[in-house]
């Protein structure tokens, strides 16, 4: 009998073992149905033979009668699960972009209370009321010329044309004539800002009378005197060097309620320390600051310079401290204030110390603050320093003028120090800024006159004869004590 060829398919069925942490589908939470199954076809042949067996069915063709789950899954999820339509977001208009200054940070909290933008920002009729503020800027400042040209007025303005109108006058006189017809016009009520604007205008050209003028007049008007009113009364007096002014104006401003702000008590300070009232300036300073104020450079630039004119070292120490406990931030103008005080106060070597802080931080010295300190160093004749900052000064290429060459001048003079002073003087004469004059001359014959050069110091007087260079009094009795020491009497 001949053995037949069996081929069969055969389906087995095997579970694969499944680890507690895998996750199991949400529409079947069962673990029957979870478990996996695999399908494979095994072909057997009983025994050789000579014909071979068929191919095995293409894999695609049995995925096709034996569906996966998710196969099988597929129309449910089309026809039950939707999927979500994102709606494109469509924007009316193109959106405004918005500069923002690099150079000044960005607050860190918004004012919901936003201030109204002004009327006239969107007047159509804004260039019309601009050409007629210039028209008045051009007219003559005499008062009939200035009501004449306030005839030709368009319309008659409303409030925000006229503060246009106040602001834009270039001319102190001009802004009081506008004040002054505003108010026989009686257009609108007048507000303080009419009065606030008009006075800055007249602290421009020093004019405290009308202030002080106009300031009364809101009083007995009933019209409020708010911190930039009282603000502006005080610092015209300060300009003014009505010192007493200031002070009365200030403490009735202390009597209302308000609250002076830095300006105010920088000004008011100011004028205490002129006045040499020190006790005053610690007491509105001690006073200020339990308000919560907090006092910038030019407050402690006062202070400084206050104790500084008064030799006070304690007090320049107590300045000092109060800047680096508040984190103020000297700057060039605070820094000199505080070396011209040390000078005074004879602290040569603080002075020192303070200008290699404020190098160090980054500030370039200026003229007046080279020359502060070379005059410190030859106060306390410290020759040594002197150059050595001159040295600096060359190799830095710091600012130097007439000022800051002659004090270097007088210093080698008073140290006699001919070589330094003719090497600076040298300097001078190759400068395309600070050519010698006359003090220049004068402290260079002094030099020669002490050391008894009467050779050099002729010379010297031939040459600036020759530029044309007038020399001073002071100059001429160089060169004569020079010519009386060497008992030339002719010369």
């Amino acid at each position: 009998m001949a053995a037949t060829t069996l081929s069969t398919a055969l389906d087995l069925h095997y579970a694969i073992s499944h680890q507690p942490e895998l996750k199991r589908s949400n529409l079947f939470p069962s673990p029957f149905r979870q478990r996996p199954t695999r399908r494979f076809t095994v072909y057997c042949n009983s025994s050789s033979s000579k014909y071979p067996p068929k191919p095995p069915q293409n894999l695609s063709e049995l995925d096709r009668k034996n569906p996966s789950l998710s196969e099988q899954l597929k129309p449910l999820s089309t026809t039950t699960l939707s999927p979500a339509k994102t709606a494109p977001t469509l924007l009316k208009s193109k959106p405004k972009s918005t500069w923002v200054n690099p150079a000044r940070p960005r607050r860190s909290v918004l004012n919901p209370q936003r201030q109204k933008r002004s009327y006239y920002s969107r007047n159509p009729q804004i260039k019309e009321l601009r050409a007629f503020a210039e028209k008045l800027n051009d007219c003559e400042s005499s008062e009939s010329a200035f009501l004449a040209a306030l005839q030709e007025v368009p319309n008659p303005p409303t409030r925000d044309d006229a503060l246009l109108i106040l602001n834009s006058l270039r001319h102190w006189q001009k802004a009081h004539l506008f004040l002054n017809w505003l108010k026989t016009q009686n257009l609108f009520p007048m507000e303080t800002i009419f009065y606030n604007v008009t006075m800055k205008s007249l602290r421009f050209g020093r004019q405290f009378e009308l202030i002080e003028e106009l300031a009364n007049e809101m009083i007995r008007d009933g019209i409020d005197l708010d911190n930039i009113t009282y603000s502006t009364i005080i610092t015209c007096a300060k300009r003014c060097f009505k010192f007493d002014k200031a002070v009365q104006w200030f403490e009735r401003m202390y009597k209302t309620g308000l609250m002076p702000d830095e300006v105010t008590y920088s000004a008011v300070l100011d004028v205490y320390a002129k006045l040499g009232k020190v006790e005053e300036v610690l007491s509105l300073y001690e006073r200020g600051r339990a308000t919560g104020w907090k006092p910038d450079s030019i407050t402690f630039s006062v202070l400084g310079k206050m104790f500084g004119e008064a030799g006070d070292y304690d007090g320049i120490r107590y300045v000092l401290q109060e800047m680096r406990s508040l984190g103020v931030q000297p700057n060039l103008v605070l820094y000199n204030t505080l070396l011209e005080a040390m000078g005074k106060a004879g602290k040569p070597g603080l002075a020192r110390n303070l200008f290699e802080e404020m190098v160090e931080s980054g500030l370039t010295p200026n003229e007046k603050t080279l020359t502060a300190l070379v005059k410190i160093y030859g106060k306390a004749r410290w020759a040594r320093d002197a150059l050595e900052l001159w040295e600096r000064m060359r190799t830095n290429r710091w600012p130097t003028d007439f000022i800051l060459y002659n004090t270097l001048l007088n210093m080698c003079a008073d140290l006699g120090l001919v070589e330094e002073a003719e090497r600076l003087f040298d300097d001078m004469k190759q400068s395309d800024n600070c050519r010698p004059d006359s003090w220049s001359y004068t402290a260079m014959l002094n030099i020669y006159g002490s050391d008894g050069n009467v050779e050099k110091a002729m010379e010297l007087f031939e040459e600036l004869s020759t530029l044309g260079i007038q020399l001073n009094v002071m100059g001429c009795t160089c060169l004569i004590q020079c010519l009386g020491k060497a008992g030339r009497i002719d010369d």
